[in-house]
């Protein structure tokens, strides 16, 4: 069963479709978003309801609070990213590193650029002799980061 929900506004966060008035879901997701207009051909193939509770409501997505404190913020804004999926900062695009050479590149790239991370980094790094990255052990970083 298809739900569609009316809204005076739906707040899609969607550029090529910032509002719309109508929401489809079913088995708790979302399957279409736009009007009713846009919705037939759902409707005529599927049994739905139309639900108006919200007629005269806005409609927003439900927005995630990562929670940090001001205190963390001030440790952890500083510093520099490896990661495996692109941020997007304020002030910088940190690239994604999706394998074990991308992520000696961004490393290498890092220490090469800062000299403070360059002494931080051997300490974390020789405490085990082994990093793990995506479930394998490289010890070949010890030679990027020389004691």
């Amino acid at each position: 069963m298809i739900t569609i929900y009316t809204a005076k506004s739906i707040i899609t966060m969607n550029r090529s479709l910032p509002r719309a008035e109508a929401v489809a879901i079913r088995d708790g997701q979302i399957i279409e978003v736009g009007s009713l207009d846009s919705m037939q051909p759902w409707l005529g193939k599927h049994e739905h309801e139309i639900d108006n509770q919200f007629k005269d409501a806005i409609i927003v997505p439900g927005l995630i609070d990562p929670h940090l404190h001001p205190p963390m913020a001030a440790v952890l804004l500083p510093m520099h990213f490896i990661t495996a999926m692109e941020w997007r900062l304020p002030w910088q695009t940190v690239p994604a590193s999706t394998t074990p050479e991308a992520f000696d590149k961004r490393l290498a790239e890092l220490i090469d650029n800062n000299d403070r991370l360059n002494c931080c980094l051997p300490g974390v790094i020789t405490t085990s002799g082994t990093v793990p990255f995506q479930g394998k052990e490289s010890t070949h970083l010890v030679q990027i980061t020389p004691l």
